[in-house]
């Protein structure tokens, strides 16, 4: 059952894993995304990076979401090409129909006005969320936006998060993911098990694995 909604670690079975476009190799029964980091912009010839993730993403039931991708103050590369990038990534996620998994560090208002630029049929999952009430009041505001939680989270964010909207991952922690999951769930009051099964439905609706 997979409940780790992204991880860099290769050998997760549980997981969707975030790969390299040009190191793509997938293992039989894994499933993975496939984008340009903000970061990794200016390191590559992008326009040639995303017709190869077209081509290797388009007939692949191996790739089940396009991403990582998304905005990052912190990047090498300026943001108005940052911008240019992203939107192709969710041009691929409407055409190819997959969800897009975002990386989005201090700019959650331009992913805002993105979605409602392009108002997507795709979901998209801010990955790694660690911000406060105020930033995630207004993207849960939108339809169709999901919010994982990795190692490290804000607390008073995670109990506000509702079941439906609830996602989680590893990302680069060495921890399991079910370890994850009950140290978010001891936050939320929960049990371990009905936060996972919380996950798993979401899952289920946003992707097809």
């Amino acid at each position: 059952m997979v409940l780790d909604t992204h991880t860099h670690h290769t050998n997760r079975t549980n997981a969707i894993i975030n790969a390299s476009v040009s190191h793509f190799k997938p293992s039989e029964g894994n499933f993975y995304s496939v984008g340009i980091h903000p970061w990794h912009i200016g390191d590559i010839d992008s326009e040639k990076a995303l017709k190869s993730i077209y081509s290797i993403a388009k007939d692949n039931a191996h790739i089940v979401a396009i991403g990582e991708c998304g905005l990052d103050p912190f990047s090498n590369t300026p943001e108005h090409e940052q911008i240019v990038v992203f939107e192709k990534h969710i041009k691929l996620s409407e055409e190819l129909r997959k969800p897009l998994i975002i990386h989005c560090v201090l700019r959650s208002n331009e992913i805002l006005r993105l979605h409602r630029k392009h108002k997507p049929q795709q979901a998209w999952i801010i990955h790694g969320f660690r911000s406060n009430s105020n930033v995630l009041r207004p993207l849960l505001a939108q339809s169709g936006i999901y919010i994982s939680i990795g190692e490290k989270f804000n607390e008073e964010t995670v109990k506000s998060i509702p079941h439906d909207r609830l996602l989680i991952e590893t990302d680069e922690s060495t921890l399991s993911i079910e370890k994850i999951a009950t140290n978010i769930a001891i936050i939320r009051g929960e049990s371990t098990e009905n936060l996972l099964k919380a996950v798993h439905q979401n899952l289920s609706k946003i992707f097809t694995l």
